[in-house]
């Protein structure tokens, strides 16, 4: 299973409309009930980016 970066990004903000499905996903990633899970690379420069919005690049 292939997870998208929409559902990552969601899950680590504190408010955004897709929070509560993409807590959900991860709750279930986490029990094991999707076997392998795999997620893009481009999620990591996706991150980077968000996060260089609301923080250092330093912190990065």
């Amino acid at each position: 299973m292939l997870i998208e970066s929409d559902i990552l990004i969601a899950h680590i903000k504190k408010k955004d409309w897709l929070k509560p499905i993409a807590d959900r996903i991860i709750k279930d990633v986490e029990a094991g009930r999707f076997g392998v899970v795999q997620i893009p690379s481009e999620v990591f420069h996706e991150l980077y980016y968000v996060m260089s919005e609301f923080t250092t690049l330093d912190t990065i």
